[in-house]
């Protein structure tokens, strides 16, 4: 549909072109380009083709510059075709310009728009014994995160925002209610510039059979600045079991997803992406039971892959156990996986047994809500050199 109109539209403003009018220029092609991906919430790549296509070869190359300067994605927000190409200024034509105003009054163009942003989200396990924080933040500054889920950690909190800050160049700041320890859990840092931070907490979990220590529920309610859309984050780490002790894992999760339904509820739009190392792979039914939406017999939202991990992230080797999920209708998968060059099979990577995942995703998330304060394929690995590690 998206590259039928637009061949649609470019063929209108040559038909409707007199001789004695210029072609639309490179720059109004440009900006129709990336008004025209804002509004039907797609990729440029098909706008590119079919303007390239109806126009020419030479506004190909251009409308491909500016989109890779600007990313597929604008937030123009709520437009019609018509004063969408009024007011990015690609019709040279008053009559073009009238004909597509007039297909918009009828409502046939309409679209609704929504606001996006892209956020990168990295979760790393990076041993409970392991203090060095200014190692792990200087592993990350080149490929910073706007959110960051950290298993396992036991060192200063307040050190690691200030470090991860002075090696970025950016502002990171620990998620509210942290608190004292509660257990193993997956604790957030934002950065603020980007991010601001309504609510959060941590809560302890125990469960039958819970082993390697308790384990803790994090979340998280953080803010886009530019956009004011809400994003629901947090995490646990699930106990390490060596045969998989499904009844215990869906016990922890359904504590943890107590804290993110509560979430969902008091903040109505509001999308979830959360974090952990699980002990569990992509194909054990625990992991394709939460994509499916559901944890044992329990019904709760339905969540997607958003790292998409090849390969073991537990630095002696196995299935990828740490994980990025998040709901597929708020969040768009860019990339993900194992971070470019950060770790060596067999190396602890700056002291950590795990290897960091990351996951770049495109945020669709809906407008700010008014705040009234919502074993296929598995492989198990020990992961720990001795009696009471976290695993």
């Amino acid at each position: 549909q998206l590259e039928l109109t637009l061949c649609g539209i470019a063929h209108c403003v040559q038909s409707n072109t007199r001789p004695s009018d210029s072609m639309p220029s490179a720059a109004h092609i440009l900006h129709f380009v990336v008004a025209a991906c804002a509004l039907w919430n797609t990729s440029a790549a098909a706008a590119i083709g079919a303007i390239a296509t109806a126009v020419s070869c030479e506004a190909k190359g251009a409308a491909g510059e500016l989109c890779r300067r600007t990313g597929p994605h604008a937030p123009y927000g709520t437009m019609t075709v018509g004063n969408a190409l009024i007011q990015r200024g690609l019709s040279n034509s008053r009559r073009i310009a009238s004909l597509m105003e007039a297909h918009s009054q009828n409502g046939d163009l309409e679209v609704e728009a929504q606001r996006e942003f892209t956020l990168r989200f990295i979760q790393w396990n990076v041993y409970y014994k392991n203090k060095n924080t200014w190692g792990l933040a200087n592993e990350l500054s080149s490929f910073a995160p706007d959110v960051l889920g950290l298993n396992e950690f036991t060192a200063s909190l307040e050190t690691m925002a200030a470090d991860l800050s002075t090696a970025s160049g950016r502002t990171y700041k620990v998620q509210p209610g942290r608190g004292g320890w509660q257990g193993s859990g997956t604790d957030i840092f934002y950065d603020d510039s980007k991010l601001k931070a309504i609510e959060g907490g941590l809560e302890k979990v125990l469960c039958h059979g819970t082993r390697g220590g308790q384990r803790a529920a994090n979340w998280a309610v953080l803010q886009h600045r530019e956009t004011s859309k809400i994003i629901v984050t947090g995490g646990i780490h699930l106990s390490y079991c060596a045969s998989g002790c499904d009844s215990t894992h869906e016990c922890e999760l359904n504590k943890f997803y107590d804290k993110m339904e509560a979430m969902k509820r008091k903040y109505p739009g509001s999308g979830v992406v959360w974090m952990g190392d699980l002990n569990r792979s992509p194909n054990s039914i625990i992991v394709r039971n939460l994509f499916q939406g559901m944890i044992g017999s329990r019904q709760t939202f339905v969540v997607a892959d958003l790292a998409k991990t090849e390969g073991n992230t537990y630095y002696n080797g196995g299935s990828p156990i740490d994980h990025i999920l998040g709901e597929p209708e708020a969040f768009t998968r860019q990339s993900g996986g194992r971070i470019p060059g950060k770790g060596v099979f067999g190396q602890r990577l700056v002291g950590a047994d795990h290897f960091p995942v990351y996951a770049d995703v495109i945020c669709a998330v809906s407008s700010s809500p008014s705040q009234s304060t919502s074993p296929a394929g598995e492989t198990f690995y020990r992961k720990d050199d001795g009696v009471g590690g976290w695993g």
